[in-house]
């Protein structure tokens, strides 16, 4: 038996025609919970990919690691030459190789959204979270996109569920907008009188709970 390292030019073929001729990725996909992927945390988040990504901390699977970042790479290249087809079809191939690549999911529904296929980035959202319920990030992807669409009442449960996890603190910043924008000014004041009280001397947070404070002064008279 030959014990050999695989040479990445010639395994990149079979495994883009092996992942990237359907367009879309099974729902089947279960996340793997061995101790090497729980390690993995992707450091990087950008809606448009940037030079070098690195794809690290999975032991033994470098292969795939390494495919992985061949994938983000043709993605980057894609997206520069306005191929975003074949640039959503990189961050599928990605997600079947890793179904807990937060970005991958996330930068491909950007994409989706961008070339009017919203549906599909919603579902392919939805799918990730069902996957990767500790991630705040898709959860406020679909948030956003909802939002941009002006389907505001869906978007606020999105929001919640975002704020209800480990996330910055412009996702409730988010969700306190989210609130005011159906009408919802004493929840939304609530969420800013929470970021009062972790960044007092911030100037935005205290702006914004002014003015939500007196817009209910203002409608109950």
């Amino acid at each position: 038996m030959i014990r050999c390292t695989p040479n990445l030019a010639q395994l990149v073929p079979f495994l883009l025609s092996a992942i990237l001729l359907s367009p879309a990725i099974s729902g089947s996909a279960q996340p793997d919970n061995s101790a090497a992927v729980t390690k993995h945390r992707h450091k990087a988040r950008s809606f448009i990919p940037s030079l070098p990504f690195t794809h690290r901390s999975h032991g033994a699977n470098v292969v795939r690691d390494q495919a992985i970042d061949i994938l983000w790479l043709m993605s980057d290249r894609y997206f520069h030459v306005g191929d975003y087809d074949s640039a959503v079809r990189m961050h599928y191939g990605s997600i079947a190789l890793d179904p807990q690549f937060v970005e991958a999911y996330s930068v491909a529904a950007w994409l989706l959204d961008s070339m009017d296929r919203t549906d599909e980035a919603l579902s392919l959202l939805k799918r990730g979270f069902s996957i990767n319920k500790f991630s705040y990030q898709l959860p406020f992807d679909i948030g956003f996109i909802l939002s941009r669409h002006k389907k505001f009442e869906e978007a606020v449960k999105w929001y919640e569920l975002a704020a209800q996890l480990p996330a910055p603190f412009w996702v409730k910043h988010a969700l306190a907008r989210a609130y005011e924008r159906v009408g919802r000014l004493e929840e939304a004041l609530k969420v800013w009188q929470m970021r009062l009280d972790e960044s007092p001397d911030d100037p935005v947070v205290k702006r914004n709970y002014e003015r939500v404070l007196k817009l209910i002064k203002e409608k109950t008279g």
